[in-house]
C-alpha cells in the first residue's frame, strides 16, 4: 500500500517514505520533533498560515515560504549550525541525503540529526514567537 492511497499525505512525507514498507524497515523512533519535520506540520510558518494562525508564511530571513525543508537545507539564519552539523557528522545537508538519514542503519548519525533538528525547531520558534509578538 502507498501512503496517501486513502487519505491526503504531505508531500514531503511521501518523499521520505514513497512506501509503507520503507518505513517499517528503518529502525527509527520518532519523536514529537521529528514527527514536525517529517509532515511539516509544526511552528512553520507555511504550515501556520495555511491553519489561519499567522498572516505570512515567509520565512524571517527573507524565502516566501518557510518549511521544515527550508529551516534544515536553505535557510541562511541556519547556515552556521548546518555548517557544524555537516562537519560532526561528515556529510553535506542535500535533500537526497537528508532524506536518506532517515533510513541510515547509523544510530549516531540519526541521533546528531535529530539533535540538529531539535536546535532549528526550537530557534525557529522562538524567532516566529518574536516576530508575532512585535506585529501585535
Amino acid at each position: 500500500m502507498r501512503f496517501g492511497q486513502h487519505a491526503q499525505m504531505d508531500p514531503l512525507l511521501k518523499n521520505f517514505f514513497p512506501l509503507v514498507s520503507i518505513r517499517s524497515g528503518i529502525n527509527l523512533s520518532p519523536d514529537f520533533i521529528l514527527t514536525q519535520f517529517l509532515t511539516n506540520h509544526g511552528k512553520f510558518n507555511r504550515y501556520l498560515n495555511r491553519m489561519r494562525i499567522k498572516d505570512q508564511s515567509s520565512c524571517f530571513c527573507g524565502n516566501p515560504s518557510q518549511t521544515s525543508l527550508h529551516l534544515i537545507l536553505k535557510c541562511d539564519r541556519f547556515a552556521a549550525q548546518r555548517y557544524r552539523f555537516e562537519i560532526e557528522s561528515i556529510q553535506r545537508i542535500y535533500q537526497y541525503q537528508y532524506q536518506q538519514s532517515f533510513r541510515d542503519s547509523d544510530i549516531s548519525r540519526q541521533q546528531s540529526m535529530n539533535n540538529n533538528n531539535n536546535k532549528v525547531l526550537s530557534d525557529s520558534k522562538n524567532s516566529n514567537e518574536a516576530k508575532l509578538l512585535t506585529v501585535i
